[in-house]
């Protein structure tokens, strides 16, 4: 059998201390992933660092770790859009640093060579760098195929839907056309540059992105993983593509936690229970209260218990209005009690938040009649 560890969208980072022994802690588990599983390529599609200066604060730390994974195992990093931001310089080149891998296995886009096709042991890995646009594919000088052809890219394929793309995300650039991997005569496609693990059936082959292997920015949800690709060595057919969970990388987590009118929260220590030291966690509080000051208290409590925990804590109170003697207001007492027996059933997840909703528009609408009567 041949093993392949597919990961994507690392992104390395040196922004400060916190950051960057997270991002270390992540690449060290995909290192014994490689080792346990006896992987014998592991790639990189892609955004393994998060800016150009990245790349020189973290390399050392990169190449030290790539050493820890056994010669039969072969490194193949093939650049994304981030390992060239923030460069300053025209024409940056990362095969330049000494990141511990073989300088013919970096593949970065260059003018003269939008691709390269690794030849391996009875592979072919076409690996296709990050480009601006690929509108130029259908003039590539596409090598005749003598063996089962992996291509890896880092783009956004068009047609194909995505789950979890946020309209400020460079993810909406650098659209790839699937047609590319019809004509280079892909087997299988390992992508990346798209957050939210997916696989997609293309006419001729399969492809996959494993999601980044850490989490990157707020709205990345569920668990972080890579990807283990099993070939048949004699069939040269794919017996299985499995995921792999990297545990330390966490999960990014988000509440809207309804206030009680007296400004407390009684599902707090219930969430916090299923967190873990390396979640990022935002908490949305949200309702009309008697006074904000008890909220103010409640953002505190919250951060003084929890923020040392967890990897990063994030409390917002924008949706939190302060309407004097609300609680005791028997309109306002009475729409609680009536909405608190109404909760759906937690699986109903729709329900829950149409049923929080419903609380804040509620109030709202008491709040108004409130302060007109003033």
């Amino acid at each position: 059998m041949i093993k392949i560890l597919h990961c994507a969208d690392v992104h390395l980072s040196s922004s400060d201390e916190k950051t960057k022994k997270y991002c270390l802690l992540v690449l060290d588990e995909i290192v014994k992933h490689a080792k346990e599983h006896s992987a014998d390529y592991l790639i990189f599609a892609g955004d393994l660092f998060n800016t150009y200066k990245d790349v020189a604060e973290m390399k050392v730390d990169f190449r030290f770790r790539i050493k820890n994974i056994p010669d039969s195992c072969e490194v193949i990093f093939v650049t994304g859009n981030h390992e060239y931001l923030h460069s300053g310089i025209t024409n940056p080149k990362i095969s330049a640093n000494d990141l511990g891998v073989s300088s013919d296995n970096v593949i970065e886009h260059s003018k003269d060579r939008p691709f390269t096709l690794l030849k391996r042991g009875g592979l072919e890995f076409f690996a296709i760098p990050h480009h601006s646009e690929y509108s130029s594919y259908v003039n590539w000088d596409i090598p005749e195929k003598e063996n089962y052809r992996i291509c890896i890219a880092h783009a956004q394929v068009s047609g194909l839907n995505f789950e979890g793309i946020n309209d400020e995300s460079e993810e909406n650039t650098s659209l790839i056309d699937p047609d590319v991997f019809n004509r280079i005569k892909a087997d299988y496609v390992a992508m990346g540059h798209i957050h939210s693990a997916g696989k997609h059936k293309l006419s001729g082959c399969d492809l996959s992105y494993p999601g980044s292997a850490r989490v990157w920015r707020s709205g990345e949800y569920g668990e972080r993983k890579v990807e283990l690709i099993t070939i048949d060595e004699q069939t040269k057919n794919i017996k299985s593509v499995t995921p792999v969970i990297i545990t330390c990388a966490g999960q990014y987590r988000s509440y809207e936690l309804p206030l009680d009118l007296d400004g407390g929260c009684s599902e707090i220590d219930a969430i916090c229970s299923q967190w873990g030291p390396n979640d990022c966690v935002e908490i949305m509080l949200e309702g009309v209260v008697d006074d904000e000051n008890a909220v103010a208290k409640l953002d505190s409590s919250i951060k003084s218990r929890f923020e040392k925990k967890i990897r990063e804590l994030t409390v917002n109170r924008d949706d939190v209005f302060a309407v004097t003697g609300i609680a005791e207001h028997p309109i306002a007492k009475k729409f609680i009690e009536i909405w608190k027996a109404a909760k759906p059933v937690l699986e109903d997840t729709e329900g829950i938040k149409a049923w929080l909703k419903a609380r804040q528009i509620g109030l709202t609408k008491i709040k108004n009649a409130m302060e007109a009567l003033q």
